[in-house]
């Protein structure tokens, strides 16, 4: 009995930890939670005495850290003070990517870990819904309150791939699975976010690829319908439209000829130059992690304003530590998506995590992610799911033998 409930006390924690951190993002309240959770994790490793597993990512995003590290140490970054404090939150990252990836493979069940993760983005979502509600239709959701309207977006597109997923597996009704596509298609037009729509685009074309390839010409045309009957909404309701119709018509307006009249893109564009032009200077190991928005040519732009950052994760990484540490963040990255793709065709759950990383990959020329918490979440679940597949396949060896 008492086995039982500090299993359902670890799912609530994880629950909880979720839903803090995917709409606070960093706060004292989630901070508490983390070393909560990381805390029950260790106590959980010793009561039952479980075995580490080792994985390559998790090893992988450790040496990522420590080159940051070293950087400080021998005195090649421009500011110190920031680099430490950027390699600081990258270490909590680090202990809550290990906590999350040990509490997976201890639960060892994908369906139960993707469902209590779909339910925290969900009820994530519906608060902002019902804080917003009265200014709903007055901007973008998510900007009066806490949580960033492009990460409402991300968690709702991660949220509408594990649906689709809890359906295909029987967790879910046809109609709660609508109902849940729906709810979370309104969220990203309402938080006007362009990658929200990128995303589900390229997640569910990931999801076809994989799932059902015998109807893929089926689904290609579904698709294609969806996205249009999604371009018609936001360019003819004018709530839509003044939300992310006009922001989708300036994205195509530069990609067509290469310039637009939005204040926003402009300003990353220009950013990004100026990234460009720092990375060309000293492209090997750059100026310390979290040092872009140090730079003078960026302060002149940007006011003296704190925190700026490139919209751009290749750009950040190359100007926080050069190619070094573009290579050692996306190898175990790369290591990941093969292990994803190898197993689509092992267990249901992998063809859908495939997705949820392709679409996250997908817009990081216009993201930061390296730094992200959430990211970090992300990132933990499918490693843990990725390491709980490869000890099904390992027992499915083993019994085969045995027999």
């Amino acid at each position: 009995m008492s086995f039982k409930i500090r299993v359902h006390l670890y799912d609530l924690l994880f629950f909880l930890l979720i839903v803090l951190s995917f709409y606070f993002t960093r706060n004292v309240l989630c901070s508490i939670m983390m070393v909560v959770f990381f805390g029950y994790t260790i106590f959980q490793q010793c009561v039952r005495n479980k075995k580490t597993p080792v994985s390559f990512f998790i090893v992988g995003f450790l040496v990522f850290i420590l080159y940051g590290a070293v950087n400080i140490l021998i005195g090649n970054v421009v500011n110190p003070q920031v680099s430490r404090t950027m390699v600081v939150s990258l270490f909590w990252n680090f202990l809550m990517l290990y906590s999350i990836v040990q509490y997976v493979y201890m639960k060892n069940d994908i369906q139960q870990v993707l469902k209590i993760t779909e339910l925290g983005m969900f009820t994530a979502a519906v608060v902002v819904v019902l804080l917003s509600w009265k200014t709903i239709t007055e901007g973008r959701l998510g900007v009066s309150i806490e949580i960033n309207s492009n990460m409402l977006a991300m968690l709702c597109v991660y949220g509408l791939i594990l649906s689709m997923y809890l359906r295909r597996i029987g967790k879910y009704t046809r109609g709660v699975c609508w109902f849940r596509i729906a709810f979370y298609t309104l969220v990203v037009l309402l938080s006007g976010s362009r990658k929200g729509l990128i995303m589900i685009a390229v997640g569910v074309a990931v999801i076809q690829l994989f799932v059902d390839r015998r109807r893929l010409l089926k689904s290609v045309l579904i698709t294609a319908t969806a996205v249009a009957a999604v371009y018609i909404l936001i360019m003819n309701v004018e709530v839509l439209y003044n939300i992310i119709g006009t922001r989708v018509e300036s994205l195509l307006e530069l990609l067509a000829e290469g310039s637009t009249e939005e204040g926003s893109l402009n300003s990353r564009q220009r950013l990004i130059k100026i990234g460009w032009s720092y990375i060309k200077e000293k492209p090997w190991t750059g100026y310390g992690y979290g040092s872009f928005w140090t730079f003078p040519r960026v302060l002149a732009i940007s006011g003296d304003n704190i925190g700026v950052y490139s919209h751009n994760n290749y750009v950040e990484l190359l100007t926080g530590g050069g190619i070094i540490a573009l290579v050692l963040y996306y190898i175990p990255m790369i290591y990941l998506l093969v292990k994803l793709f190898k197993r689509t065709s092992m267990d249901i759950s992998m063809p859908y995590l495939l997705a949820i990383l392709v679409s996250k990959l997908a817009i990081e020329y216009a993201y930061v992610s390296y730094n992200g918490r959430t990211d970090t979440y992300i990132l933990a679940i499918v490693v843990g799911c990725v390491l709980v597949s490869g000890k099904t396949k390992n027992n499915a060896i083993e019994n085969l033998k045995l027999s």
